[in-house]
């Protein structure tokens, strides 16, 4: 045995296990399967059915949109449009649509000229007025009969204060900046 090559062999029982094994995983996950494909028409989940629904409005909020006069003619709608810069287009669309029930709301930006230069701004008309830009909080104070000082949006930290007009039922917004 010096030296010497030796090969010593063993040998399992005969037929892997693991094929066992794999063919019950097989037929366990394929069970489901054949269910499904087996079931009749008549077991069919029912189909779900869509329907318009208005969309449910807080308590005592009343929209803070414009709602636009279209004429329908055929299948086309039409709506006039006023820009902020005071020019007029029309818009026309597929009747189905219904685009003037959406409503509308200005949004414009500029830029406020003072002691420390020109100043970027954004002024929009918040969907819900108060409600909107109050998210929940009190207003910081009244500046006049018709301007409230209220917090920036929620979550952002950058915001600064939001001066909110109202004249008669609209509410118009203008965002401040964080240099005041």
């Amino acid at each position: 045995m010096a030296g010497g090559r030796e090969e010593i062999v063993e040998q399992a029982p005969r037929g892997p296990r693991w094929a066992g094994t794999a063919a019950l995983l097989a037929l366990l996950a394929a069970l489901p399967l054949i269910a499904v494909l087996t079931r009749g028409e008549d077991a069919a989940p029912p189909r779900p059915v869509v329907t318009r629904a208005p969309v449910r409005l807080a308590a005592g909020v009343t929209p803070n949109a414009i709602y636009p006069a279209a004429r329908v003619s055929g299948g086309t709608g039409t709506m006039p449009v006023t820009f902020p810069d005071g020019s007029r287009a029309e818009i026309g669309y597929p009747a189905r649509l219904n685009l003037a029930s959406l409503g509308a709301r200005p949004y414009a930006s500029g830029t406020l000229s003072g002691a420390g230069g020109e100043e970027f701004r954004v002024l929009t008309a918040p969907l819900y007025g108060e409600a909107e830009t109050a998210a929940g909080r009190a207003m910081i104070r009244p500046l006049t009969g018709h301007v409230g000082l209220w917090p920036g949006p929620p979550g952002v930290d950058a915001a600064s204060q939001v001066l909110l007009f109202r004249f008669g039922d609209w509410r118009l917004a203008l965002q401040d900046e964080p240099g005041g």
